[in-house]
């Protein structure tokens, strides 16, 4: 679970013991092989103590602006009272973990302490094995409450009734707003809306919003690069020259008819937007319930950062589903990323000495009221 970097030590709130507060846990036994790639991409090896380099700007801008609101709530607040965060979409909890290491590194948590104020850290996500890997990294730190949104029949349950219909004063969503297709966003704003405070403050990141200045791209756009070069290539309007490839398409056509094809392309969009948002879309959704403001930065993600997102277990099975054989699949991404979709990337100007500069947004929003 973890190399290295105790999480009494890292951690603010797991220096005691906790009686938990959740209304989900994993099952016994759950399997979070899953869960460790994904943990893994975000930091290396596990190691708890650092951030990978590409998520790390984009998550301490997140956090920073997260520990100033809760700085500036803390002064208006007596003994007894308590201070409420939601982590939207919290996955296997990159900014739960950045935010906590940051109130033990200020000292937050010993103001907290002095005086006589609470902190609640409301974990919500969908549940599966990155979620699982969540709880098993902060099942035990006695501020976070882990919460499902869906039910045990797979549906959206409303937020209000996740949280207790509890109003929180900040609300963070890291690298959620681009997986949330058009369709359902608007109800996503509503519901944030509704169980954020008046005047609380909502922070979130993106990768995957657009318009990608030219000189950056977006952090998917590999992704989808290679899932239309692998279209073309089983669709026989293309050739390569990996064996991997050649072998994982042979079977392709052997097995794919026409509706498995379509079946295989929705399941793929499903995983990541085939069009992304683009940062007017989001705000002009965002202000029906919020008001704040959205800006954008580059950071680098280096060739081995890109690769590693797309082998996270479920990534790579959702979005070339065609290929079922996990040692085929692997080799064939990494055979049409580095030989074909990062090159064509690279020589453009979104290239950088070791990878692409990826286009990030940034939300600073205030609710109604």
């Amino acid at each position: 679970m973890l190399v290295s970097g105790d999480p009494r030590e890292l951690l603010a709130g797991c220096d005691g013991d906790a009686r938990r507060q959740d209304t989900w846990q994993p099952d016994p036994g759950k399997d979070l092989r899953d869960g460790r790639g994904l943990h893994e991409l975000l930091f290396p090896e596990g190691d708890l103590r650092r951030p990978r380099p590409w998520c790390a700007p984009a998550t301490h801008m997140l956090v920073g602006q997260a520990v100033e609101s809760l700085e500036a709530r803390l002064v208006e607040l007596s003994p007894g009272d308590t201070i409420r965060v939601l982590d939207y979409g919290t996955g296997t909890g990159l900014a739960a973990i950045e935010l906590l290491k940051a109130c033990r590194t200020c000292g937050l948590d010993q103001r907290l302490e002095r005086r006589g104020v609470s902190l609640e850290l409301h974990l919500v996500d969908i549940p599966t094995s990155w979620f699982a890997q969540g709880f098993a990294l902060l099942g035990e730190c006695a501020w976070t409450r882990f919460h499902a949104l869906t039910d045990s029949g797979g549906r959206f349950r409303p937020l209000s009734e996740v949280t207790g219909g509890r109003a929180m004063d900040v609300v963070l969503a890291s690298m959620v707003f681009h997986l949330i297709p058009s369709r359902a966003l608007p109800r996503v704003v509503d519901a944030l809306g509704d169980i954020t405070a008046p005047g609380g403050r909502l922070l979130w990141n993106a990768p995957d919003i657009g318009d990608a200045d030219p000189r950056t791209v977006l952090v998917h756009d590999p992704n989808r690069a290679l899932r239309e070069r692998w279209r073309a290539l089983v669709a026989g309007k293309a050739e390569t020259g990996s064996p991997s490839v050649r072998e994982a398409v042979r079977i392709a056509r052997e097995h794919l008819d026409g509706d498995a094809a379509l079946a295989a392309d929705r399941r793929a969009d499903r995983r990541i937007l085939r069009r992304a948002h683009t940062a007017p879309e989001v705000a002009g959704m965002l202000n029906s319930r919020f008001a704040g403001a959205i800006t954008t930065a580059a950071h680098e993600m280096v060739t081995r950062e890109t690769l590693d997102l797309m082998l996270v277990p479920s990534n790579q099975e959702e979005y070339l589903p065609e290929i079922e054989d996990f040692s085929l699949r692997c080799a064939v991404i990494e055979d049409l990323l580095l030989d074909e979709v990062l090159p064509e990337l690279r020589a453009g100007p979104a290239a950088t000495p070791q990878g692409l500069n990826i286009h990030w947004t940034f939300g600073d929003f205030r609710a109604a009221g």
